[in-house]
Parts: structure tokens; C-alpha cells; sequence
């Protein structure tokens, strides 16, 4: 699921309306209810690995193949709330006029918030190993 964020700042402000009212909803929809449907999947693996007593090599091994996607889904998702926070940076800085710095400013915090939320569902099906 990785995504490569390779839009920068500039158009992002420029096309700030069309974002806020379809594609950043829509892509954050979509991440929750992936990571909702990977938490619903890994579950019962991660029951039973947890329940596991000694772990042998090919254990961890397993482990941390069964862990890699989720960890490049949360690495995506974590490049987004930084390229939002560096765009955050940028408003507050700018010259735009105080009620549109505070509306987009509210819009991407919220979303920064929700893209939290995304990642603490796909961590809670990360096997920790011993």
C-alpha cells in the first residue's frame, strides 16, 4: 500500500478547494477501511503468535514478513501527516487571509487526526517479537 506523495506544496495550495472536497476524504475513507479490513484479516494470526511460547528462528522470520506490509502502510501514511504538517507550516506563513489560513489549517488537522486513527488500527496488528 505504499503511496508516494509526490505532490508539493504549491499545487497543493492552489487546488486546495478540489483536495478538501473529494480527494483527501475519499484516499482517508479508503485507508480506514483497508486498515479496518487488515485488522479484521491479521487478528486471529496475531492471537495465535502472540499465544506462541518459543519462537524459533523461522518464527521471527515469519513474523516479520507477516509484518512488513503493515509496516509500509504506516511509513505512507506517516509521509502524509508530515507532508500535511510542513503544508500547515507553509499557511501559517503565508499571506493568505486569516479565515482561509484557519479553514485549511482545521481541514488538515482533522485529516492529520484521522490519518492517526488509521495508523493505530493497522499497529494493533503488528506482532511485537520477544
Amino acid at each position: 500500500m505504499k503511496i508516494k506523495h509526490t505532490l508539493d506544496h504549491n499545487e497543493f495550495k492552489e487546488n486546495f478547494e478540489e483536495y478538501k472536497d473529494t480527494l483527501i476524504p475519499e484516499y482517508l475513507k479508503y485507508c480506514l477501511k483497508q486498515s479496518k479490513k487488515t485488522f479484521k484479516v491479521r487478528l486471529p494470526s496475531v492471537n495465535t503468535m502472540k499465544r506462541h511460547g518459543n519462537w524459533s528462528y523461522e518464527d521471527v522470520q515469519a513474523v516479520l514478513d507477516f509484518n512488513e506490509p503493515v509496516f509500509k502502510a504506516i511509513e505512507s501514511l506517516r509521509e502524509m501527516i508530515c507532508f500535511f504538517e510542513e503544508f500547515i507550516d507553509n499557511t501559517e506563513a503565508s499571506s493568505v487571509d486569516e479565515s482561509t489560513k484557519q479553514e485549511r489549517i482545521a481541514f488538515i488537522k482533522e485529516a492529520i487526526m484521522q490519518t492517526h486513527r488509521i495508523i493505530a488500527i493497522y499497529k494493533a496488528v503488528i506482532i511485537e517479537g520477544r
